[in-house]
């Protein structure tokens, strides 16, 4: 009776495990940056208000990715490693989030949540080689109250 009751059970655990592995069911995500490291990471920290986004749907290797610029009227710059942004009035920054993917995808999730036009936020950015900047990921930004 012992024996039984432990094929059962094992039995059991094997039939709740399964799924939980198999690949249609990973669901992962980056937790948020704290602030700490958000300020770590940032070339610059600037507060703002967001006047326009524009957004496209572009091919990447395994999909597609929904791509961002957004123009930001800036208010304050509150970090700068550089001084680049000491006279501008307004900046682009890029972002992403993703769009289509296979079935059990896992990788990168661009920006946990997206900008809205006349927010007033606080970015944290990085620039690129290019001169680009792009918001640190997946909490590149914060809203002001």
């Amino acid at each position: 009776m012992k024996t039984k009751l432990i094929w059962i059970g094992l039995a059991i655990a094997i039939g709740l495990g399964i799924p939980l592995l198999s690949p249609e069911m990973a669901n992962t995500a980056i937790p948020p940056l704290p602030d700490k490291h958000l300020k770590e990471m940032s070339d610059y920290i600037v507060l703002g208000r967001v006047t326009n986004i524009q957004s496209r749907e572009v091919r990447v290797d395994r999909g597609t990715d929904y791509s961002y610029k957004a123009r930001i009227q800036v208010d304050r710059i509150e970090l700068s490693r550089a001084n680049t942004l000491a006279s501008k009035k307004s900046i682009e920054v890029l972002y992403r989030k993703p769009g289509k993917r296979p079935n059990g995808w896992v990788g990168s999730q661009g920006q946990s949540q997206l900008l809205e036009k006349n927010r007033k936020v606080k970015l944290f950015i990085r620039r690129d080689e290019q001169g680009n900047l792009h918001l640190l990921e997946p909490n590149g930004w914060q809203a002001i109250y």
